[in-house]
């Protein structure tokens, strides 16, 4: 684009910048000089009163020698310019920066030059927008990567025939596997064999999305098993399950807890029972003995 309003306007050269706190970055050139300075200082640069002031109309300045900005913005005499025009660049009504064209002669535009570098401005201003845009995308995406990543559940993803699409890190821990190791493989390798039944009723019984949490074992790399507890929501395109999205949490140390208060209770019913058996037992014995 800048290429562009410099070839049509016939400038000795053309420049996009941004504004961002003191500084003056300059992120499009055309025909810059070898030395031009791609940064610099934002105060007393034509560019940077254009931004600030945010002109919608293109502002033409000649004679810029005989102007301030020849003591205040050092590529005025560094480069003999002679004319400048420019345009602000604006993203949600705020000025970013500024698109213009400088000469080294004297130049008088005419109606349709002033109207092609308004034109070629709003064009930048839309580029600044998909580049804002593509930006938010990129830190939404690294927000939710790096949430994803440092959750101690195992967060997975299957298609429809229950192949493993996407694991997150954290099965390295559950299952000794990379999340490299899972893609492409069925659940059921992961499985304990006793509790497929569950398994499969987990992820692929409930139409319709349900949150219904199921209790099975998994597999590790080692042979060791796990109790995970999951939850999963089907996803439905078009009115067909395409796949599956759900978390596996580790409860095995909940299981053995269970297990544990299980058979201390077991005990302390054999124990009771035991206990009364003795006492009639005793009762017995005593009127025998009588």
């Amino acid at each position: 684009l800048v290429a562009l309003s410099g070839e049509l306007l016939n400038a000795a050269c053309a420049l996009y910048n941004r504004l961002e706190n003191d500084l003056l970055y300059c992120l499009g050139q055309w025909r810059t000089p070898p030395d031009f300075e791609t940064v610099d200082l934002a105060e007393g640069h034509i560019c940077t009163d254009i931004i600030k002031h945010n002109n919608q109309e293109v502002c033409l300045i000649k004679n810029l020698p005989d102007t301030a900005y020849a003591k205040t913005d050092p590529n005025v005499s560094k480069y003999n310019l002679q004319t400048y025009m420019g345009h602000a660049v604006c993203v949600g009504g705020k000025p970013v920066g500024s698109l213009c064209v400088v000469y080294q002669e004297d130049y008088t535009p005419g109606p349709d030059e002033l109207q092609l570098l308004d034109i070629i401005a709003v064009a930048v201003s839309i580029e600044e927008k998909r580049r804002l845009a593509d930006q938010q995308i990129k830190d939404s995406r690294k927000k939710y990567r790096t949430l994803i990543e440092n959750v101690n559940d195992v967060i997975f993803q299957l298609d429809k025939n229950g192949n493993i699409t996407y694991c997150s890190p954290s099965v390295m821990e559950y299952m000794g596997v990379t999340p490299e190791e899972t893609i492409g493989k069925n659940y059921i390798e992961f499985v304990h064999q006793e509790d497929l039944a569950i398994a499969r009723k987990s992820f692929f019984s409930n139409l319709g999305g349900a949150h219904e949490a199921f209790e099975f074992r998994i597999l590790s790399k080692n042979g060791d098993s796990k109790y995970v507890r999951t939850t999963s929501r089907q996803m439905i395109e078009d009115g067909s399950v395409v796949g599956l999205i759900g978390t596996l949490s580790d409860i095995t140390a909940q299981k053995q807890m269970e297990q544990e208060l299980f058979q201390s209770r077991k005990m302390e019913a054999i124990g009771k029972l035991a206990g009364g058996v003795a006492h009639d037992f005793n009762n017995m014995l005593a009127s025998i003995l009588g």
